[in-house]
């Protein structure tokens, strides 16, 4: 039988052991797989060959589920079913909405306010995860008296089940799919003799669980690392989530007449600076215990606003450098709040720090999507001011910046706006009215065109056709390859690799619209609510361009290694609370698991604790120097509250925290900084 291990330890401790078994059955010449996140395989392949001392590897695959998910299918077969990506599950939503929307009447009046098709399409995943059906949910609620929940879980399950007919028989989504590859993975033999080790997850989802109770089931042995310590240890209550998706993974075990081995990893000292060590033991730790002896290791700043701090971080850093230190062993994290990816990206490129950022770009905000976006509204919306606005200064109306500024001051002064778009330009002074009609024309006709071809069409082809004519009137690919070598030209490779995807994520978009409309025709006053709802679920990521980089990202994203300095900024109010923006509360959800015994995914509780690991893993990571700051207002000036977490370090744990190592007028400053 196979043996299936859960290694649970302390935050710095997992990689070490897993990387020496690994390092052991490589030795032998015996196969393994290293199961990571979504993201992180390149990191974990660099942190391998680095531990491991080699030069290369093939008896080792390390791979993302995805990854996984394709390997199994390319070697057993897939079924019918068109795959359905999470773009193509929100617009599926979107139209289980529009077609049950005169059915609803707790969300009659939600059903076309923008957000909410993200919202219930989190819910769904939820549900289906969970194991949780519309008939289940349905036979639920019937239960219920009368009132508000009952007539919004009637409601959720009308729309449950009209998404679930929607894609029935054509489309698999992300759970259709992962149940599919787990049936498929005996045929496809990838299991056969593996050593399967699974590391860098925070918890076991449902979907993982699902997958890894099938590997268990055919591979030579698994073993999953996961942080979390004992109850008993003193900050035990910390890892209560993690240790209840252990238990969940042992029951479905069980279920199959597998067993589940737990191995406690020895929680022996990180053997950092004093200070960051002791950090490690006292940490949300209770009984709290003050460090007694002197530090210069851990710095708490406050600062006027974000891009201050980030200012003074990146001196700091210029400082380091120039002592000497490795910029590829510093790190500086930040919270996904208040305008810090923005203020760390302007500070860093004014420092003339080589840097590169992990964070994704959402498809929604690239210039292109808010161009198609803006030019459907203003054809659905009779071309309101507004709408047309957002349309010329997107950067791919066929206008220059200085054009669409001339023409949004003429439509102001002269109050156009609706049909006035469409009329000849006659107000005010001739000469500015016969130049601001050319630049109407120029914008107008490619959208009076496209509008006359959606409207006019008949089907889903000449729907999305009228779309890329739209498309390809305004020059958009042209566009598009010009913006990603001006972004190469000014060193900003991440943002160009980033760019070059855009156009593949539109085409995939179509693509999954066009199967999901089933040869009808789209509405022009359903188009951008569809194409909004397909952008909203894409995001844009790069690898690093080049090595001898500083790693900036968000708190909490994956970041393994050892570093000698870790910043992190902007420990303000709200950095330890993370609360679902669910359609369900957290007595709602906790009542609908219980009556139905399902799993709907983490509560709010969970989160923060999930939230507060990633706190203790960045202020562990650093060998040598921890600096931590805070702004007292963001980028707009609205006042920010320091995180309550900071007093007690620096009354509790410390004897007060020094701001800087060196007095702020001798740290090294750039000239774009200067």
């Amino acid at each position: 039988m196979t043996q299936i291990s859960v290694w649970t330890g302390g935050a710095h401790r997992l990689l070490a052991p897993v990387a020496a078994q690994i390092g052991t059955l490589h030795a032998q010449g015996l196969p393994c797989i290293l199961l990571v996140p979504e993201q992180f395989t390149l990191q974990a392949e660099r942190e391998l060959l680095t531990r491991l001392n080699l030069p290369g590897f093939f008896t080792i695959d390390v791979l993302s589920p995805s990854r996984l998910s394709h390997r199994v299918l390319a070697a057993a077969g897939a079924d019918e079913l068109v795959p359905l990506s999470a773009a193509g599950r929100r617009m599926a939503v979107s139209l289980a909405l529009e077609r049950c929307e005169n059915k609803l009447v707790f969300y009659a009046s939600s059903a076309r306010r923008r957000g909410f098709t993200e919202k219930l399409s989190s819910l769904i995943a939820d549900m289906k995860r969970g194991g949780l059906t519309p008939d289940a949910l349905l036979e639920y609620a019937q239960t219920l008296p009368e009132g508000m929940r009952r007539t919004k879980l009637n409601d959720l399950a009308t729309v449950f089940a009209t998404y679930e007919a929607t894609i029935a028989h054509r489309f698999g989504d992300s759970e259709d799919q992962l149940r599919y590859v787990a049936s498929r993975l005996t045929q496809s033999g990838l299991m056969d003799g593996q050593s399967v080790f699974v590391y860098g997850f925070d918890s076991l989802p449902e979907p993982l669980i699902a997958l890894l109770c099938e590997v268990g089931a055919l591979c030579q042995s698994l073993t999953i690392a996961l942080l979390c310590l004992p109850e008993t240890a003193p900050d035990g209550e910390l890892y209560r989530p993690v240790r209840q998706s252990i238990a969940r993974f042992g029951e479905a075990l069980r279920a199959r007449g597998l067993r589940l081995i737990q191995k406690q990893l020895p929680h022996t000292p990180l053997g950092h600076a004093p200070a960051i060590d002791h950090l490690d033991t006292a940490l949300f730790a209770y009984p709290e215990h003050k460090f007694t002896g002197e530090q210069q290791s851990v710095f708490l700043s406050q600062h006027m606003s974000p891009y201050e701090e980030a200012t003074v971080a990146t001196r700091q850093i210029l400082r380091l450098c120039a002592e000497g230190m490795d910029i590829e062993r510093i790190a500086l994290l930040y919270p996904d709040r208040n305008g810090y990816a923005f203020a760390v990206a302007a500070a860093l490129t004014d420092s003339g720090l080589p840097f590169y950022t992990d964070e994704k770009l959402p498809a929604s905000s690239h210039a292109l999507a808010r161009f198609l976006l803006s030019a459907l509204r203003a054809m659905a919306n009779g071309f309101g001011r507004e709408d047309v606005t957002a349309v010329m200064k997107s950067g791919y109306a066929p206008l220059t910046f200085a054009e669409a500024c001339t023409l949004e001051n003429y439509a102001r002064e002269y109050g156009i706006d609706r049909k006035s778009w469409l009329s000849p330009f006659t107000r005010g002074d001739d000469l500015l009215a016969a130049r601001c009609e050319s630049l109407r024309k120029r914008l107008m006709e490619p959208l009076s065109k496209a509008r006359e071809a959606i409207v006019a069409a008949r089907d889903t082809r000449a729907s999305l056709a009228a779309v890329m004519e739209l498309l390809s009137d305004v020059g958009a690919y042209e566009t598009l390859l010009k913006e990603e070598k001006a972004l190469l030209a000014a060193g900003m490779a991440v943002r160009a690799g980033q760019n070059s995807q855009m156009w593949q994520t539109l085409l995939e978009l179509m693509d999954q619209l066009y199967t999901l409309a089933d040869g009808a025709r789209i509405p022009l006053s359903r188009m951008a609510e569809r194409f909004d709802c397909g952008f909203s679920a894409f995001s844009l990521a790069a690898l690093p361009p080049a090595s001898q980089l500083l790693h900036a990202g968000v708190l909490g994203h994956s970041l393994s290694g050892e570093m000698d300095t870790v910043f992190l900024l902007g420990l303000n109010d709200g950095v330890l609370t993370r609360e679902a923006d669910s359609l369900l509360t957290e007595p709602e959800r906790a009542d609908t698991q219980q009556a139905t015994d399902t799993y709907l995914g983490m509560t709010d509780e969970s989160r923060t604790q999930f939230a507060k690991m990633d706190v203790k893993r960045a202020m562990t990571l650093p060998t040598r120097y921890l600096f931590l700051s805070y702004a007292k207002t963001d980028l707009s000036g609205a006042a920010l509250r320091p995180l309550d977490l900071l007093a007690t370090l620096q009354t509790r744990l410390f004897s007060g925290l020094p701001e800087t190592p060196v007095p702020p007028d001798a740290l090294p400053i750039s000239a774009a900084q200067a």
